[in-house]
């Protein structure tokens, strides 16, 4: 899925939800969102909180566990919600977690564990 590769990072989680909610697990698709949307994750930019919200959402519901994503995931809430200005991520000035996305974060981890 050669073009999966050039998807943006809420291109990523809206096609992950998308298939999410029409319960649709393609390991395939899912395997080349998640090892795409790891490469900028784990240079701890691109991702906003409501498409970090969206894509943990989307791999919980169907159910389906990518580690490193995950993980990767996990940091970057966890960097954004703490505010330290000693790490290396700085997030987008907008970059914040509304109530919706921090439960969908919650309940994703959650389902997953």
């Amino acid at each position: 899925m050669p073009r999966i590769a050039h998807f943006k990072p809420q291109e990523l989680a809206n096609t992950a939800w998308a298939f999410a909610a029409l319960q649709v697990c393609n390991l395939p698709l899912l395997e080349s969102i998640a090892s795409t949307a790891n490469r900028p994750m784990r240079e701890r930019r691109d991702f906003k909180p409501p498409e970090l919200s969206t894509m943990v959402w989307a791999f919980a519901t169907l159910p389906y566990i990518h580690a490193p994503l995950l993980t990767a995931i996990s940091e970057v809430a966890l960097i954004t919600l703490s505010g330290d200005p000693r790490t290396k991520y700085r997030p987008h000035s907008n970059a914040h977690f509304s109530s919706q996305n921090l439960a969908n974060i919650v309940w994703s981890f959650g389902t997953l564990d």
